[in-house]
């Protein structure tokens, strides 16, 4: 796997509001350009962007798993627990979050989620109600 490296550097805001801007950058194998990832005017800004970004990052590891696990001969939606991902779903902290988790799935295993959330989850208390709201049962995703 080619090295990849991160770059922080705090740099003087000419003419804005703010003195400083913290900006988070990642730089490819080789001498490559700096691709800017997050720029921002506080520390606390950057950790609230930083765990968002390492939430995005775990839904595409989720993502790339259930993506593997569909591909591997009488596997797939086989290997899926519906109540497991529904716990994980139940956990998001924002509606966002939970519709990026959930349509990070293949399709097969967004349907077998969703006929486990229709026939087993509660959909007049906790995040049944809002899964019930933005299920597509065309595109099966939440939208």
């Amino acid at each position: 796997m080619a090295r990849r490296d991160w770059v922080l550097d705090i740099r003087k805001d000419a003419g804005g509001s703010d003195p400083y801007s913290i900006w988070l950058g990642l730089k490819g194998p080789g001498a490559g350009n700096v691709v800017e990832v997050i720029s921002c005017r506080s520390v606390e800004e950057l950790q609230r962007e930083v765990s968002h970004l390492m939430g995005e990052l775990d839904g595409l590891i989720e993502s790339a798993r259930s993506q593997m696990a569909g591909l591997q001969p009488g596997a797939g939606a086989a290997r899926l627990v519906p109540e497991d991902v529904w716990r994980k779903i139940e956990s998001t902290g924002s509606e966002k979050e939970m519709f990026e988790y959930f349509n990070s799935f293949a399709e097969p295993d967004r349907k077998t989620i969703a006929e486990y959330v229709f026939s087993r989850v509660n959909m007049f208390k906790g995040k049944g109600p809002i899964f019930s709201e933005h299920y597509d049962s065309d595109s099966h995703l939440l939208e």
